[in-house]
């Protein structure tokens, strides 16, 4: 899986990205319902590119599809 291609898509690589409607954020841009799901607390923007990582494997069984545009990087 190429995390790397895919949080470089979706945050520029910044684990502190915000999107312009505040609705998604962190490294993958997860939304606050989906990050929390996956054992998160706070908002994914807070929470630093390691915790964002934690929950790669959780999001991994759904494939591409919780990213629209920058999906197809996922893998590869």
């Amino acid at each position: 899986m190429n995390w790397g291609g895919l949080a470089a898509c979706e945050s520029g690589g910044r684990p502190n990205a915000v999107d312009p409607s505040g609705t998604y954020g962190g490294l993958y841009q997860f939304d606050t319902g989906t990050w929390r799901s996956l054992g998160g607390s706070g908002r994914p923007q807070d929470a630093g590119g390691g915790a964002d990582d934690a929950g790669e494997e959780a999001v991994c069984a759904a494939g591409a599809s919780p990213w629209p545009h920058c999906g197809a990087r996922l893998r590869g």
